[in-house]
């Protein structure tokens, strides 16, 4: 039976795709229309349905002959399992299980659509302003704005655009969380994929020169066998660099300079701070190590609601947002009150917020989460706290306004 699962996939996967040509493709014959074909066809086409990710998955582990009955599957660093059911020179369908997964900020380089098999995710939307002037090393300065962000869950369609067009995230809150996606051939609309890091960069990942990675090498391996020589060589590449060169670089040497001793590793910071983006790329990789801290939490919880919580930090860049978006989530029907109150306690008792907010701070934080659930909330101002807390800020440069009329203090 495992086997013919597989075998029933595939054939339905088929029939999507047969199903999806017959669309006409209307006046765009490619992009908008791809992606609107795609969200018709996972809207109405019974494949969905059939998804057992449980039983997928042990079909796939247990079959021998799954290497015969599938597709032929593409390397991919989407999801924590890819599996291809359907794709040819037109289109590419896959089924996506998620466990953690991807929180990046990021476009895609292909057209289509996807749709929530099971599990929800805060998916948040954004803008990319460009700086004028072009991208080095796949590296190119900005500004990211927030638009939008809403909880999706089973059954949920949402339609991909290539490029810019469609810049997104999605911190997924259960696990698993399963999405069927129906994808044009990746390069043919937009040429590569960017991550937007640190709120002011694009970042094309399969731009980097190799001539940088080799930089890097022989960054590491002085380091290693001529430890003087390593800072002098690295001041005097970030010199002379661009700034695409100057991120890759520095990003690579981080764990390195974090363990030089502070006179140097104020050095590099002083010689850096004075240079032309300078500035700009101290404060990117800043919130990067930030973000990546907060992330790293998410791997150690399993219950949604904490990762909820998690995802607002990390996501949506405006608290004014944070109570729409737990009424979505239905936070404030929740029956068990101390289960609630015990997620907030593994995330504020937390070492990370160690140095980001003082104790006063953390305590008033959890009490208007608290007061998100219909909990009692007391007397909190949050915006004031966001808005004068330094470090808050620094990872979340958006304006932030008053969360109800009347709360500033």
């Amino acid at each position: 039976m495992r086997g013919d699962l597989l075998e029933q996939l595939q054939g339905q996967a088929l029939d999507m795709a047969n199903h999806i040509a017959r669309y006409p493709l209307g006046p765009d014959r490619h992009g908008s229309s791809i992606a609107n074909r795609a969200v018709l066809a996972l809207r109405e086409h019974p494949l969905a349905s059939m998804i057992d990710p449980v039983a997928v998955l042990a079909a796939l582990a247990a079959d021998p002959e799954a290497e015969r009955k599938m597709a032929v599957q593409t390397p991919s660093k989407f999801a924590d399992c890819q599996l291809v059911l359907f794709s040819d020179s037109t289109i590419s369908i896959q089924l996506l299980v998620w466990m953690n997964g991807t929180t990046s900020i990021h476009d895609h380089n292909f057209n289509g659509a996807f749709r929530m098999i099971t599990g929800r995710s805060l998916h948040c939307s954004y803008d990319f302003h460009a700086r004028p002037g072009d991208a080095t090393c796949g590296v190119a300065a900005g500004r990211l704005e927030f638009v939008d962000s809403e909880i999706i869950g089973e059954g949920d369609v949402r339609p991909i655009h290539a490029g810019q067009s469609f810049i997104h995230a999605a911190f997924h809150l259960d696990e698993p969380s399963v999405t069927l996606l129906v994808a044009s051939p990746v390069g043919v609309e937009s040429s590569g994929q960017n991550e937007y890091r640190g709120g002011r960069l694009s970042v094309d990942e399969s731009a980097l020169p190799l001539i940088v990675a080799r930089q890097v090498q022989a960054l590491h391996i002085l380091h290693k066998i001529e430890p003087e020589a390593f800072l002098p060589r690295l001041i005097e590449c970030m010199a002379s660099a661009d700034l695409g060169r100057k991120y890759w670089i520095l990003r690579a040497m981080d764990r390195i300079v974090s363990r030089l001793p502070s006179a140097d590793q104020n050095r590099l910071h002083d010689q850096i701070s004075r240079q032309h983006d300078g500035p700009l790329l101290l404060d990117v990789l800043f919130r990067e190590k930030l973000t990546y801290r907060i992330v790293s939490l998410r791997e150690t919880i399993r219950d949604p609601i904490t990762r909820f919580v998690l995802g607002l930090f990390v996501n949506v860049r405006n608290p004014a947002q944070w109570p729409s978006l737990f009424q979505q989530y239905g936070a404030r029907s929740i029956a068990d009150a101390s289960a609630y109150s015990q997620a907030l306690d593994r995330i504020f008792d937390a070492t990370f917020w160690t140095g980001i907010f003082a104790a006063d701070e953390v305590s008033q934080l959890r009490e208007f989460l608290r007061g998100l659930t219909g909990m009692p909330e007391g007397d909190v101002h949050i915006s004031a706290i966001l808005r004068d807390n330094a470090v808050y800020q620094t990872l979340f440069p958006e304006p932030v306004h008053s969360l109800y009329e009347g709360a500033e203090p």
